[in-house]
């Protein structure tokens, strides 16, 4: 059975100007979860991130298509310092595991879900994709945008080159653990431009 988290023992590490939550197991107050964040999916070094658009024989966009892929989480800075943490705390020895996230099927339906947001500071063009995040590992979850207008085109272009005043671009998960006063769920946000941030390397495609 996955791990169950004491609700009551919540606490949070603050770093870099970010409040990270974190929980004790209910049986073993030596093992901890935190919650983790997401983050652009890296593989051999690249950021998931593809761009494709398409032009016509004058070179104008007809249209274009975005496939990012994202992931949980948890920097190993944060793991370090909830250690020591709840070493001053009295915990003899505190131990990291990943979140246990469930699913809980609800009338044929899982509650697992992963959000992505965009719009541009114009109000130009905004949209919502949503797509089921795996429950394993780092719970990637992959977002298919497709028959991209211009604007919105520009806004993924500036906003992940860098530009915060473009827009915004953000990714909620939904996800459940069980815990000691019954389910619960985390709920955690990616920031687009701290993910730029982190990783600078991304593939820009054209066909």
């Amino acid at each position: 059975m996955a791990g169950i988290l004491n609700a009551a023992s919540q606490g949070t590490y603050p770093l870099a100007g970010a409040n990270w939550t974190y929980f004790q197991d209910q049986d073993d107050s030596n093992i901890f979860y935190i919650v983790p964040v997401p983050t652009l999916a890296v593989q051999s070094s690249v950021p998931q991130f593809r761009l494709t658009e398409y032009l016509d024989t004058a070179k104008q966009l007809i249209s274009a298509q975005c496939q990012l892929t994202t992931m949980l989480v948890v920097p190993p800075e944060v793991i370090r310092g909830v250690q020591a943490q709840l070493k001053q705390q009295g915990v003899a020895a505190p131990t990291y595991q990943a979140m246990p996230f469930i699913d809980v099927v609800q009338e044929g339906v899982s509650p697992s879900q992963a959000t992505l947001h965009y719009a541009d500071a114009d109000g130009t063009v905004s949209g919502t994709v949503q797509t089921t995040p795996s429950l394993s590992g780092s719970q990637t979850a992959v977002f298919n945008i497709s028959n991209m207008l211009p604007s919105a085109v520009n806004l993924f272009k500036a906003y992940f080159g860098g530009d915060a005043t473009a827009g915004v671009v953000e990714v909620v998960y939904r996800l459940t653990v069980w815990a000691r006063l019954g389910a619960i769920t985390a709920q955690v946000q990616f920031d687009a431009q701290a993910a730029y941030t982190y990783q600078r390397t991304f593939k820009w495609v054209r066909s």
